[in-house]
């Protein structure tokens, strides 16, 4: 991730849908129908994944094991709370389990630290570079000292860390009552988080190209595609 200045402002029979449609169709058609989103990741280059608030999934073109991972999660009764995917496909879920591919070792053990503790790990995002955030019910790590000091700008001036994401090339710390993103975030969901949001932010997952999606992590959500 480039090193750039930051700047703040104030989940029917099966668990799971595919569609065979461009992934932009298929976001659109799917929320359209619904009318709810939980959570979700979106990416340039490996699809889309829907949580809906029924219990739900639906996705586009993911990574194949990742897919298989959701369908058995979900068959089985267990609760994927976050999943982020990186645009050369590698992926992780957090939920009642954990699983993914191509994780930073260091980003595991940062997980297992947070649970020997006691902590209910909510967030694991990761990019291609190796950098990645982990977020428990009591604390956050990141793997470099710059974005660690980021997250505790956000925690001192707009409350307890959510949640988290990043990209190659910029991130956004969610916070209680605000935001703090690391490097450009797209113009559109900036203009969206300062003037026009419309309920109460817990996720938040964008792509280089400018595509997002922001949920009140149950049913409410806003999104826009490219």
């Amino acid at each position: 991730m480039k090193k750039l200045s930051v700047v703040f402002f104030i989940s029917v029979v099966l668990n799971t849908f595919v569609f065979p449609s461009s992934e932009g169709d298929f976001i659109h058609n799917y929320l359209e129908r619904t009318r709810t989103c939980r959570n979700g990741t979106i990416t340039d280059n490996w699809g889309y994944l829907i949580f809906d608030g029924q219990g739900k999934c639906a996705y586009s073109r993911i990574p194949r094991t990742l897919a298989e991972y959701i369908d058995n999660e979900l068959d089985t009764g267990r609760t994927i709370d976050d999943v982020c995917i990186t645009e050369r496909g590698n992926w992780f879920c957090v939920g009642d389990k954990f699983g993914g591919v191509g994780y930073p070792d260091s980003m595991w053990a940062q997980i297992h630290e947070f649970l020997q503790q006691g902590d209910r790990v909510t967030c694991a995002t990761f990019n291609d570079y190796g950098e990645w955030i982990v977020i428990s019910d009591n604390h956050f790590a990141s793997s470099d000292k710059s974005i660690q000091k980021v997250m505790r700008k956000a925690s001192k001036e707009f409350g307890f860390i959510r949640a988290a994401a990043i990209t190659n090339s910029a991130g956004i710390i969610i916070a209680e009552s605000g935001f703090r993103r690391i490097g450009d975030i797209p113009p559109d969901l900036h203009d969206y988080l300062k003037n026009k949001q419309r309920f109460d932010i817990r996720y938040i997952k964008f792509t280089e190209r400018g595509s997002w999606l922001v949920t009140d992590g149950y049913s409410r959500y806003d999104y826009s595609l490219y």
